[in-house]
């Protein structure tokens, strides 16, 4: 059976569907391996081209069947409708450099609502105002950030890490050794999601990070195993929008 995922980024089960754009081979292998759908979205060309196929820049999900789109993912908007998802889209389109692209790139896990948010699109502001509210500096806030339960997350991210550190049990980590098209490195939050309540998918070979160790030493503090493709690089590739999951 499946059901909409309650809390955002932090599904019970495993993930059984999720919006996602363009990721390494042996990726989507994975995926389609274990049941996991991908719903596809057409590329933003109003964008970096490094980040117009990633997921977190076109929708977020609020939990349950709520989803907040670009008003111009026409398709995907369909799709998610005949769903059965409540689909608000946004005001404006998501066009233009930072910080005009990042209108969806708020970290929602749990009841949590981290972002730059005055940078957020009007119908994300209207549906957070039940979340604890954390307001950070780094617009590409989701790309940023790696939830691992509704009370610890990683991050490279330091002004997120000196915003956060007092309410959530936090790992920072240093940047690099992630991939992410023209530019110098890519942001954990973009390369890896929660795939089920006690699993961490990364887009590449997480062993390959300077600070693997730490990284998987936490997860396993928190009861969460890393899932990865063996000897690829990390990619950042826009992470997930989980969606529904199996119970």
């Amino acid at each position: 059976m499946i059901k909409f995922i309650d809390k955002p980024n932090l599904p019970e089960g495993r993930v059984a569907s999720v919006i996602c754009g363009q990721i390494p081979c042996e990726c989507e292998l994975f995926f389609k391996e274990n049941g996991i759908e991908i719903l596809n979205f057409e590329p933003n060309n109003h964008i970096d081209i490094a980040v117009s196929t990633h997921a977190d820049m076109c929708a977020l999900h609020f939990g349950g069947n709520k989803v907040a789109v670009d008003k111009n993912q026409t398709n995907l908007i369909h799709e998610l409708e005949l769903r059965g998802f409540d689909v608000v889209k946004t005001i404006e389109p998501i066009a233009g450099e930072y910080p005009e692209d990042v209108k969806l790139n708020v970290a929602l896990f749990g009841k949590n609502a981290v972002g730059a948010f005055s940078y957020s699109d009007k119908v994300v502001l209207d549906r957070i105002t039940e979340f604890n509210q954390y307001t950070v500096k780094q617009g590409y806030t989701k790309c940023s950030i790696l939830p691992v339960n509704e009370k610890a997350l990683i991050t490279d991210d330091v002004s997120v890490f000196k915003t956060l550190k007092n309410a959530f049990d936090i790992l920072l980590i240093e940047k690099g050794d992630i991939v992410l098209g023209h530019h110098e490195y890519g942001f954990i939050g973009g390369a890896s999601a929660k795939i089920s309540k006690n699993e961490i998918y990364f887009f590449g070979d997480i062993r390959l990070h300077r600070n693997s160790d730490e990284i998987l030493a936490f997860l396993e503090k928190h009861h969460c195993k890393a899932v990865y493709p063996k000897n690829i690089q990390l990619t950042d590739v826009g992470g997930i929008v989980s969606l529904t999951e199996y119970i």
